[in-house]
């Protein structure tokens, strides 16, 4: 199976899944309860659509007591980072992705290594 096979096969089975909303509670109640969540300061996730796990009560919830961070993603590859900061006053964060999967990643003064 190419990519594009795999995608169509697993898109379909996401939208047949049956009680979506009690397995997206489960996963929410799994990811802020997480310890390596609990203890980090940036978490990097994705804004889901409506085939994918809601990730918008995630966010929501982690804005609370984390910097959050979503990738801007354009041809299958993350082009930008944004923060909540960023997002409010509308200057994206920069990001420089290296084959080892090391990210670094520029927000105003604030720089990081994920």
């Amino acid at each position: 199976m190419n990519k594009e096979e795999l995608r169509r096969k697993y898109r379909f089975i996401r939208k047949n899944i049956s009680k979506k909303e009690l397995k997206d509670n489960i996963i929410y109640n799994k990811i802020i309860n997480n310890e390596n969540i609990l203890n980090c300061d940036i978490v990097l996730i994705y804004v889901s659509n409506s085939e994918e796990i809601n990730t918008l009560n995630i966010i929501n919830r982690l804005l609370n007591t984390k910097k959050v961070a979503v990738p801007k993603i354009e041809n299958n590859q993350i082009k930008e980072l944004f923060n909540q900061d960023d997002i409010s006053k509308n200057s994206p964060c920069s990001a420089v992705f290296k084959d080892n999967y090391k990210v670094h990643v520029n927000c105003g003064e604030k720089k990081y290594s994920i």
